[in-house]
């Protein structure tokens, strides 16, 4: 058996299977349109009939994408982490301020909502690391220290 290549939270799984579902629906709601617009005028002319075959299929290739993602994936369990990895929750403090975030892999990256990719540049700095530990996250503005308070 192949060693999956992706490792998602439970949270991103049902997230990818429901974007899955979403996107099911709209290409059969334009492949009934499709149908519909058939039975009328040509098909050869008919400007918005092709735009709705493009659009169905970079949905049907969006599916297999997602379905790809889902065949290969290793859920992760949560529990407690001596070093940061994919599918923590990792508390950094600087001088300033305090920040929870999620370690994930980018597929269910979502800054706005605290899950931060391993690809990007504090997850890059961070993977590895255990409690106490100092890094330093490049930022436009130059570089930021933080503290590693907690790994749960």
């Amino acid at each position: 058996m192949c060693q999956p290549k992706h490792e998602l939270t439970q949270d991103g799984i049902k997230q990818l299977k429901l974007k899955k579902d979403q996107l099911q629906v709209k290409v059969n709601r334009l492949t009934n349109q499709l149908e519909e617009n058939a039975e009328g005028e040509s098909t050869l002319e008919n400007t918005e009939y092709h735009e709705l075959v493009r659009e169905r299929m970079f949905l049907k290739s969006r599916i297999n994408e997602i379905s790809e993602i889902l065949e290969n994936t290793k859920k992760i369990t949560q529990h407690k982490h001596n070093r940061v990895t994919t599918g923590c929750v990792v508390k950094l403090s600087n001088h300033t301020l305090c920040r929870v975030l999620q370690i994930v892999e980018s597929v269910e990256a979502n800054p706005r909502e605290g899950k931060i990719s391993t690809d990007s540049p504090i997850g890059k700095v961070i993977v590895g690391k255990k409690e106490g530990e100092k890094v330093e996250v490049p930022t436009p503005s130059g570089k930021t220290e933080y503290k590693i308070i907690e790994i749960y």
